[in-house]
């Protein structure tokens, strides 16, 4: 028997697979096994098969919209030309592109100008240009940008054509091309089809390799104005690191194994500091350091040949990855820092930032919490949910499918813990807390609430309510059959 679980993305109680997490909507869905195990526990059947049979369809991506389009020969034209450079400028000027550094504004500006270029031949760089155009504008938008010119265009339409376009040139790997892959995996995690953005992703993590990212040093900032192929190098092996993130969290969330291998890489970190040519350096979805950590906990934990490790071995392992777990939170600036114990009181720093560094604080926290739930399997869930009950509202709109997934597997293993403990004097609280966890994803900015959206909300609410329904069911049980034992023992001594 394991110390820790068995595989990530998967629910793992003793050895035994209960049940796996969506890769669509990250709602928990058990095996035939963990429903017998939950009713031995509770007394109860799960109620979930309504739930699980009402499930919409995965909301539409827009490649069957863009083939309609293509097979009636409606293709999208570009807005004006005066639209893009606003939302360029503005994208520029933003936090947004810190945290999603896409683009370089330099090499940007001359796809700009290539895709309205008038040609009367539609040459394969042209295409290019058009659909990362395309991709630029699904990507950014108004609640984003908060800019007049991102109301004037319409980003689902802009990413069915980026995807029409983008199928004429899949093979020929590009800077554009990478970063055309990127901006429409950005567009399909801000509308909630996550499925869809893990397949972008692997799709840039091997043009990343092809253009040879993974290896690629950029020289010292220059001092001077940098020249295009200074720019794309950079560029390149920013978007590296946009995709090592990407990977590590995406393998941590669903179990899948990561695309990226360390071994092959050179994960020099990227200068930090800006330049006189004005650059500013990006933030990076979270810390750097922390994503090689994930990888390492992926690896050592997680991976086939660490499963045959010893229990010795193991829990060596867990020491060391709690070491440099550790090591790391030391070394955050203070304000920033996660603590080992969340109090009301630390969460409520998060309302005396803006919104830019309170989305980095919550990012940092969230993460730190649930990779020390990935090593130890113990109590960052707790953490989790009291610091997002304090927290959520902080988010801005565009996070919700990127951040809902920290709460839905924390309750799942609060969850757990009451059916495996329901005598322990932290079960009544764990109930409470699991009543919190619905009214705390509701709390949680929603740039724009569609069909998708409120469906899913609506699953959630009844998962929740059910997981807080055993929850009442396996404390009730447990303790009537220790009453019922402890009037058997009486007995017995009475009749001896």
């Amino acid at each position: 028997m394991r110390l820790n679980n068995a595989a990530l993305g998967k629910i793992y109680i003793s050895g035994h697979n209960f049940g796996t997490f969506c890769t669509r909507d990250g709602i928990p869905q058990f095996t035939a096994q963990g429903q017998e195990w939950i009713f031995s526990r509770t007394g109860q059947w799960l109620s979930f098969q309504r739930l699980y049979a009402a499930e919409n369809p995965p909301a539409p991506c827009f490649s069957k919209l863009s083939l309609d389009q293509a097979s009636h020969g409606q293709r999208m034209r570009l807005p004006e030309e005066w639209i893009v450079y606003s939302l360029l400028k503005a994208f520029l000027a933003s936090d947004f592109r810190l945290v999603f550094p896409m683009l370089d504004g330099v090499l940007f500006e001359d796809t700009i100008r290539l895709a309205y270029t008038q040609d009367t031949v539609q040459t394969l760089e042209k295409r290019s240009a058009n659909a990362c155009v395309f991709a630029f504008l699904s990507m950014v938008g108004p609640r984003r940008l908060g800019c007049e010119a991102a109301r004037l265009v319409n980003g689902d339409a802009c990413a069915a054509e980026a995807q029409v376009l983008l199928s004429d040139f899949l093979e020929e790997s590009s800077i554009t091309m990478l970063q055309t892959v990127l901006m429409l995996l950005a567009y399909e995690t801000f509308s909630g089809r996550l499925q869809a953005a893990s397949m972008y992703h692997a799709v840039a993590c091997r043009c990343v390799f092809v253009l040879g990212g993974h290896m690629l040093i950029p020289s010292a900032p220059h001092h001077g104005e940098l020249g295009v192929q200074d720019r794309e190098d950079r560029q390149l092996r920013i978007l590296f690191w946009v995709c090592y993130v990407f990977d590590k969290d995406i393998a941590l969330r669903t179990g899948q194994p990561p695309i990226i291998s360390d071994e092959f890489c050179d994960l020099t970190f990227p200068e930090c500091t800006s330049s006189n040519n004005g650059f500013r350096a990006p933030w990076f979805p979270n810390d750097l350091r922390l994503s090689l950590l994930k990888s390492r906990v992926c690896r050592l934990l997680y991976s086939a040949p660490s499963l045959r490790q010893s229990d010795a071995e193991l829990l060596r392992t867990i020491r060391e990855l709690d070491e440099e777990l550790e090591s790391w939170r030391l070394s955050i600036p203070a304000d920033f820092s996660p603590t080992l114990s969340v109090s009301e009181k630390h969460a409520r720093l998060v309302a005396d930032l803006d919104i830019s560094r309170s989305m980095l604080h919550i990012e940092l926290n969230l993460n730190y919490q649930y990779l020390m739930n990935a090593i130890h399997a113990a109590s960052g869930s707790r953490s989790t949910l009291i610091y997002l009950s304090a927290a959520a509202n902080r988010l801005v709109g565009e996070a919700f499918w990127v951040f809902v997934f920290y709460p839905v597997s924390a309750l799942v293993t609060i969850f757990f813990s009451i059916l495996r403990n329901p005598l322990d004097e932290q079960a009544t609280q764990d109930v409470e807390l699991l009543g919190l966890a619905s009214n705390i994803i509701k709390s949680m900015p929603i740039s724009q609430i569609t069909a998708h959206e409120m469906a899913y909300l609506g699953r959630v609410d009844e998962f929740v309510a059910e997981l807080g329904r055993l929850g009442k069911c396996a404390i009730a049980k447990s303790r009537n059959e220790a009453k019922e034992y402890a009037r058997a023992g009486f007995s017995d001594n009475c009749a001896g």
